[in-house]
């Protein structure tokens, strides 16, 4: 299984993303997204793939200190 964000491999190390899969469905959960997460993404396992863009909505949010 490999994981792309705009055709660049996702390392599964990158703790931003949880990666899943019960051997029929495969997950990819982006952890407090933000607007730069804003993508197309695509899996491919073996010689299927599928690929979906995702929009990041939201305000932002200013804090003072």
């Amino acid at each position: 299984m490999t994981w792309c964000k705009n055709e660049q491999p996702i390392n599964e190390a990158d703790t931003h993303y949880e990666l899943s899969s019960d051997g029929v469905n495969y997950t990819l959960h982006v952890k407090e997204a933000e607007l730069s997460d804003q993508a197309t993404y695509s899996v491919k396992v073996g010689d299927r793939s599928s690929t979906s863009q995702v929009v990041v909505e939201g305000k932002m949010i200013n804090q003072l200190l």
